[in-house]
């Protein structure tokens, strides 16, 4: 039954969103089918409480763009966060229904989370990112950083395979958007240093050494 419900879920998704994503993405539609045909797995502990902080990064992710897009003229922020990061959530949020996770991020307000160590990140992102331009360049670079490390981390902790799915299509946003932020960044003169994940990874991410993940 709840399988079936998930099904009849993936063909009632207004067709309008498959045209607000990225083309480096699965729109909502597409993924939801391709969840539809891939049998649900039991979920450890690991996997549940994994699940739960992605969706809140995901959330702070695309609060802190709308915040800045509201600061600073220039569409990078908008951009990614209505038609990135508000992706990002519903695939996730796709993940919480199809395993009947509890979760009260409904009742969240912008800028809100039931998880402390997020609450924390997009108090002090906010706030440096607020100084300037820059800095919420330097932040958001940093947002989508902080993103690939913990879907990598949540990745070696599943072998559900379709929970592995939906991480490699937001890992695989997620370094597009660490390129485009890191793009701004030096277009200004500046330079960004990672700080969540290796020199190494970061160089092939943005293109000095071939990344074979995308």
């Amino acid at each position: 039954m709840r399988l079936t419900m998930f099904i009849l879920a993936c063909w009632i998704i207004p067709a309008g969103f498959s045209q607000e994503v990225p083309s480096d993405e699965l729109s909502d539609q597409v993924l939801c089918r391709m969840l539809a045909d891939i049998p649900p797995d039991e979920l450890n502990e690991n996997e549940r409480e994994g699940l739960l902080y992605i969706l809140e990064e995901e959330m702070m992710a695309r609060d802190l763009y709308a915040h800045f897009a509201t600061i600073y003229d220039i569409p990078v922020f908008s951009n990614i966060s209505s038609r990135g990061e508000t992706h990002h959530v519903r695939a996730v949020q796709m993940l919480i229904d199809r395993y009947q996770l509890a979760d009260s991020t409904g009742d969240c307000t912008q800028g809100s989370y039931f998880n402390t160590v997020i609450q924390k990140e997009y108090n002090r992102l906010k706030e440096s990112g607020s100084r300037s331009l820059a800095d919420a360049l330097m932040a958001g670079a940093e947002i989508e950083e902080m993103d690939i490390s913990d879907l990598q981390n949540l990745k070696g902790n599943t072998d559900n395979q379709d929970i592995l799915m939906v991480l490699n299509n937001l890992g695989q946003a997620s370094r597009h958007h660490l390129r485009i932020f890191v793009r701004h960044i030096e277009a200004r003169g500046m330079t960004y240093t990672p700080r969540h994940i290796s020199q190494s990874e970061f160089m092939q991410i943005i293109g000095v050494v071939p990344d074979m993940k995308d």
